[in-house]
This record gives C-alpha cells, structure tokens and sequence, in this order.
C-alpha cells in the first residue's frame, strides 16, 4: 500500500503543477461522488486480487488474465485519480468485507485449483454489477465532459474483461 500512497502523493504533485494559473474545475456533485468511489472501490479490489491470483495459480490461462486485468485497471485507477484531482475530489477507496476475506483466502491458499475459479467467478460478478451503471452514465450527456469519457472508456475496459473472463470460464 506504501507505493500506492507515494504514487498518489506523486500524481497529486503533477497535477497540481500543472493546473497553475488554469481556470478552476468544477468540483464533482454527490451522483458523481458515488459513481467515482464505486468504481476506485471496483479498481482497487480487482488490483489486490489480480496481483495476487498471479502469483498463486497454477493455471497459465489464469496468471494471463490477472495480469492483463492487473494493467488495465491500474492504468483506469490512474486516470480515476487524475480526475478527480482536477475536481479537487479525494478517493480513499476501501475492499469491502468480501473482497477482505477473498484476497485473504487467496493468500492463505496452499492449493492454487480452486483459487482461479474463483477468481473468475468474483470478476463475473464484479462486471455484471458495475456494467450497466457504466452504461447508463456513458450515455448521459449532463455529466461532465471529463466523467462521461470516463466512463465510456472504463465499460469498454470491463467489456473487453468480462470477455476474457467468460472465456476463460468456458474451457
């Protein structure tokens, strides 16, 4: 967690530099808050995981997935983050107790079989969950033109996932 902290600290930094002497950015309204802190809460929990499946499993299919999820979603944290500096937002996203307990089994795991089914199933669940608000909110022309570009690339991001994942699922 300390290079998440110290690449937050730095991003911040950046971001700040650069916004110097710049007309200010609104800052978010409650629905956007809701919708940024869902999806910090969605990225961080599937970077803990998939850091950790990828180190675990013995399936090659499976480490694949992880690392290509891994990627995306730390690349899409960085771009939530860099968004919400500029909206004078802080994120502190937190796992919920399911996620807790789920990185804790992964951890734990001796044998590695079961670890990547369940890995799979928690990103199913996961893409069915945030998917069709990601939807709704790309579509949405009244949110602000930095948000809707968010998230429009953030559902293409858990399309292009959830495909992975169900085939993956499917062998």
């Amino acid at each position: 967690m300390r290079t998440g902290t110290l690449l937050g600290v730095v991003l911040m930094l950046c971001c700040l530099g650069s916004t110097v002497g710049a007309e200010p950015t609104p800052e978010f309204g409650e629905r956007e808050k809701t919708f940024v802190d869902r999806m910090a809460a969605k990225d961080l929990a599937e970077i803990e995981l998939s850091k950790a499946i990828k180190g675990k499993s013995s399936s090659a299919a499976v480490r694949r997935l992880a690392r290509a999820i891994l990627a995306d979603d730390s690349a899409n944290y960085e771009q939530l983050f860099k968004l919400c500096l500029r909206r004078h937002y802080a994120i502190a996203p937190q796992l919920d107790e399911r996620h807790r307990r789920l990185l804790a089994e992964i951890r734990a795991a001796r044998s590695s079989r079961a670890l990547g089914r369940k890995y799979v199933d928690t990103l199913l669940l996961e893409e069915d969950r945030i998917a069709p608000e990601l939807t709704r909110l790309a579509a949405d022309k009244g949110l602000p033109q930095d948000l809707e570009q968010f998230a429009s690339n953030s559902a293409q991001m858990i399309a292009r996932h959830e495909r992975m994942v169900r085939e993956l699922a499917s062998k």
